[in-house]
């Protein structure tokens, strides 16, 4: 009862306090430096300053344009070392990531907007995620990436579900020697990869939908096993640098890859709805639940 009495009169602060009013408002990093494990902090409208460093369990709640803004040469929010965070309904404002995980399990982020980070919207370094319902644009960097999980096979399979990213982007979302499931996710505007399962990585890509791409719309790679179900590549077109793999395909299986692939739809590619290269192959049975 008293932590929650302590957050609430925080969050009654932080909203209230005007540019002539003299009590000191305090900021959200205090807040969740303050908090107790385990801690719910309601993030009240408006815009509060990043970076926010978590390092304990405990959720994020926006409220209605709750907004945390971020600087460019960190992530706006981290989340590292820890098990047991959420953050929900909130507007990420820059960074150089807008949400970076690290050597973290499960970490729930969810309806979040993420806009104007650097080179990610979310990234994900030796953890374990479930994102759901999240939209990413205007990233700023010559070569960004909308969701981005890496080096997680000892973390337990995540997920990203539902999320929409919108281009530029080198890839909307990627894995890389991990386990993940992609799911229900729209990208647009990807101009190397739509979504893509790569790098020694178990992972299933079903009912996504990428459209207005460069070079594949879908990818398996690198001694990945990969299972592509019910799938959509709207508009494909050849990335331009000389590759086979980049020539406008819907699927590409690359590099002693196996995918289980059904219900792919293929719309408007400049290449192959599929092409199997480099010791890859097609297999009958769903390589990844």
């Amino acid at each position: 009862m008293k932590l929650w009495v302590a957050l609430l009169l925080a969050a009654f602060v932080l909203a209230s306090c005007g540019p002539g009013d003299s009590r000191p408002a305090l900021e959200l990093s205090d807040l969740v430096e303050a908090a107790e494990p385990g801690a719910v902090i309601k993030v009240s409208a408006g815009r509060h300053a990043g970076p926010i460093v978590i390092d304990k369990p405990l959720s994020l709640v926006g409220e209605e344009s709750s907004v945390i803004v971020g600087t460019a040469d960190q992530p706006a929010v981290s989340v590292i070392g820890v098990s047991g965070v959420e953050l929900s309904n909130l507007t990420i404002d820059g960074g150089k990531s807008g949400i970076e995980v690290r050597d973290s399990i499960e970490v729930v982020l969810d309806n979040l907007t993420i806009r104007n980070a650097q080179w990610h919207g979310i990234f994900v370094q030796d953890g374990s995620v479930s994102i759901t319902d999240c939209v990413i644009s205007h990233l700023q960097a010559d070569y960004p990436q909308g969701v981005e999980i890496n080096n997680s096979d000892a973390r337990p399979p995540s997920l990203v579900e539902g999320c929409v990213i919108h281009g530029p982007v080198v890839e909307g979302v990627v894995s890389h020697i991990s386990h993940v499931t992609f799911r229900n996710n729209q990208v647009t505007g990807s101009t190397q990869r739509g979504i893509a399962v790569t790098e020694m990585s178990d992972g299933r890509m079903e009912g996504n939908r990428v459209s207005d791409a460069v070079g594949a719309a879908f990818y398996c790679g690198d001694m990945s096993h990969c299972s592509v179900v019910d799938n959509l590549a709207d508009g494909v077109a050849a990335e331009g640098v000389g590759f086979r793999s980049s020539e406008g395909h819907g699927l590409v299986v690359h590099f002693h890859s196996q995918a289980f692939v059904e219900g792919l739809e293929v719309v408007d590619v400049m290449g192959e709805d599929v092409i199997v290269m480099l010791g890859s192959e097609l297999v009958s049975e769903s390589v990844y639940p």
